[in-house]
């Protein structure tokens, strides 16, 4: 009670939402918007609405000269990572949302079939492992530790996930070694890239791929399926997936069988799992996306070789799957005492964030950075990969108030230096076209 009641004091203070349920009416905070009244409390707005100066998003410097990826240099030039020693990485608001977003996606694919959840423990008994034979083979590649009445646990490596090809990555299947896991096939799931660790070859007869690890030691390569020497050059890729078939390889060792009707005959369960790095995936896909861009090259040497620049006007741009984008509509409010937020834009738009809720169910971007101008807002959008972006410009404060709505339909492939002109809506006309265009990101 008392954790939960400091956690829930932690979110107010900070005015963040944390409802990444969109079924849930559970953990729905207070936010405080300030300049405008709410009817039932002044200053407090009652919706599922996310203030962009809430989400940790200040900018780092980041000298991208060290690093040759495009999503590592922007996540932590954005402030949607954030490294503390070498490998280890605390996931900031934005990437948490779009990892929700595809732990969801697999959720709905397992449901479908009619598999359910389970939530493993990330110690496990020397027991359960010395049972299976991996305690001691598995040698330095797990972490080995006691606790105070010396029993002896490991950290567990891997817990399985499965998800199908729905964010767009043209991964290809490749035999793989079963390591240390055992059993009698193995297939990994890949993404072709200069940046993967993974190596391996391309039969121009047959078309089956495999590791590089398989041919280690032979003498002369040749495909491993229909034994042709016309193998492609070696290639790099990124794992995602890795698949085995275990046969009884565990269920022998742990005495697990089933007795058919027919007969009182013993037979061991046949195992197999599929391995996702989820994590993984999500980075990947933004690398794999952002990549396809042509970046921008129009800056001069002296603002390239300054680390101090400004990541605005920097036009490298992230790209997310459409199931997986964190927010769908960045909401711009007038810039604080213009003469939009003077003659009640400020307020208008927020009356429209509380309706783009209600209507699409929608966590809604509220850019509120208000002491900054709208170009630097909406260019800040765009780097970030929000697909809709709605401004409450100089047409907000008409007779009859419009907004300016920038869409990229085809975030995943469109180009920085051809975005969309903006469109100008009612608000009724924009609710319509959303109606029609959201449906692409939803799960």
């Amino acid at each position: 009670m008392f954790f939960s009641f400091r956690i829930t004091l932690m979110l107010v203070k900070l005015n963040l939402k944390r409802n990444f349920h969109r079924s849930s009416k559970l953990f729905v905070n207070d936010q405080y918007v300030p300049g405008f009244k709410n009817t039932k409390t002044d200053g407090f707005f009652y919706w599922n609405d996310v203030l962009f100066s809430s989400t940790f998003n200040e900018i780092v410097r980041v000298d991208r000269c060290r690093t040759n990826s495009i999503q590592k240099s922007l996540f932590r030039e954005k402030n949607f990572i954030k490294c503390f020693d070498k490998g280890f990485f605390t996931l900031m608001p934005f990437v948490t949302r779009a990892i929700h977003r595809l732990m969801e996606l697999i959720q709905i694919e397992m449901f479908k079939i009619n598999a359910h959840q389970i939530m493993m423990p990330s110690l496990v008994g020397k027991h359960l492992w010395t049972s299976s034979g991996r305690w001691d083979y598995s040698g330095d590649e797990i972490f080995r530790l006691k606790d105070r009445h010396d029993n002896e646990f490991c950290l567990a490596p891997r817990q399985f996930y499965s998800v199908g090809p729905y964010i767009n990555l043209n991964h290809f299947k490749a035999v793989g070694s079963v390591g240390s896991i055992g059993g009698k096939h193995s297939h990994e799931f890949l993404l072709e890239s200069d940046l993967g660790e993974d190596e391996f070859y391309t039969c121009f007869d047959c078309f089956e791929s495999f590791n590089i690890e398989l041919l280690d030691g032979s003498s002369s390569f040749y495909c491993l399926n229909c034994k042709s020497q016309k193998l492609s050059t070696r290639r790099k890729a990124i794992e995602l997936g890795h698949s085995f078939l275990l046969n009884d390889r565990y269920s022998r060792k742990m005495n697990a069988f089933y007795s058919e009707e027919s007969s009182k005959e013993k037979k061991f369960l046949q195992m197999g799992c599929y391995g996702l790095g989820v994590s993984r995936i999500v980075a990947t896909s933004v690398e794999y996306l952002s990549a396809k861009l042509p970046q921008n090259s129009s800056r001069s040497k002296r603002d390239q070789s300054s680390a101090q620049h400004s990541s605005e006007t920097d036009l490298f741009f992230l790209r997310w799957p459409k199931l997986l984008v964190p927010f769908k509509i960045c909401l711009i409010i007038p810039k604080q005492g213009s003469k939009e937020d003077i003659g009640k834009g400020t307020e208008f738009s927020m009356h429209l964030a509380k309706v783009l809720h209600e209507r699409f169910n929608e966590d809604i971007l509220i850019d509120n950075r208000s002491n900054m101008t709208i170009g630097k807002r909406m260019l800040t959008a765009q780097a970030i990969g929000i697909p809709f972006i709605i401004i409450a410009g100089r047409n907000i404060t008409d007779s009859q108030p419009k907004f300016e709505l920038f869409a990229h339909l085809d975030n995943e492939n469109c180009s920085p230096n051809s975005f969309p002109l903006s469109t100008l809506y009612t608000q009724a006309e924009l609710l319509d076209y959303l109606k029609i265009h959201l449906k692409p990101y939803s799960l």
